[in-house]
């Protein structure tokens, strides 16, 4: 594979993936633990930021939420949903998605002419 193929291939897969960004579930820590038991607020795949009573703070992606024993698995730790104060999830920016595929149709609009060796202006 050339490297303006590289390039662009890659410009194409940026414009396609959409930027996220954490946001907190602004909620009191108890209507949070029921949110999480009942709720489908922690989906398996999700990533979510998780802060306990005990001060850790933990990042997961997220296996299951097991409401009869009370813990949320991840693929690398388990955290009990009692001790759980305040989460923040991935939420998808659609304005950072829209610039990150803006700014790269333009750059890739400029790399092609320039390896294509075309001149815009005589």
């Amino acid at each position: 594979m050339t490297t303006a193929a590289k390039i662009l291939l890659s410009g194409i897969v940026l414009c396609h993936a959409g930027c996220t960004t954490m946001k907190p579930v602004e909620v009191p820590p108890e209507e949070l633990r029921q949110m999480i038991l009942t709720k489908d607020l922690l989906p398996p795949g999700e990533t979510a930021r998780i802060a306990t009573d005990d001060g850790e703070v933990r990042t997961l992606r997220i296996v299951e939420v097991d409401s009869e024993a009370r813990v949320i698995r991840g693929r690398s730790a388990t955290v009990d949903v009692d001790e759980v104060i305040a989460v923040e999830i991935n939420e998808l920016s659609v304005g950072k998605t829209a610039v990150l595929a803006g700014t790269s149709y333009l750059v890739l609009w400029g790399l092609a002419i320039a390896l294509s060796g075309a001149v815009l202006l005589p």
